[in-house]
């Protein structure tokens, strides 16, 4: 005879079992594939189309609460001042295409009015063994809709909104990076 608590504490077991291993294995997988990318950290950007204001400063990070990619940052006009903020509200990292897609709300300086929203891309290349960012572009209704194209560098300083953009101008126009004329 088949003991019925045998049966159901059997399956339960199973289910738990089967739940965890396929937590474990995606885990695992993910964990490999994101080792190939070294994408987090402060980034600059030069846009090269957007004539008065054409340097960004921003954040890229993994925010395990929403389980994505954000790049969050401020947009500077050539004087240094702040423009605009935006922050990614969803994000997708292409493994294939080497790319992280994002959404993004964007607000002018001072502004708590209604966001604007907008969608960018930001193209990876191999840099050693890891896949780092190195330009894209965003387009956003605040810009007439048309796509801003600029390139990406790493570097060391840590990025604060509330910051004065005018010694990060200077920085980046010292590494060539010039105000169209």
């Amino acid at each position: 005879m088949i003991d019925f608590f045998s049966i159901a504490l059997g399956a339960i077991i199973g289910v738990i079992t089967g739940a965890a291993g396929n937590f474990l294995y995606a885990e695992i997988k993910n964990r490999l594939a994101f080792r190939q990318f070294d994408v987090c950290g402060t980034w600059a950007e030069h846009i090269s189309n957007i004539d008065g204001r054409e340097y960004s400063l921003g954040i890229l990070y993994y925010d395990k609460i929403e389980d994505h990619f954000s790049y969050d940052g401020t947009s500077y006009k050539n004087d240094g001042e702040k423009h605009s903020h935006w922050q990614t509200i969803s994000s997708a990292l292409e493994l294939k295409q080497k790319r992280l897609y994002y959404i993004f709300a964007a607000y002018l300086d001072g502004n708590l009015g209604p966001a604007n929203y907008g969608f960018g891309v930001i193209n990876l290349t191999k840099a050693g063994d890891k896949f780092v960012p190195v330009d894209g572009y965003f387009v956003s209704p605040s810009v007439e809709a048309s796509p801003c194209v600029h390139s990406m560098i790493r570097v060391q300083m840590k990025y604060d909104r509330a910051n004065n953009g005018k010694e990060f101008i200077n920085f980046m126009r010292g590494r060539g990076a010039k105000p169209a004329a």
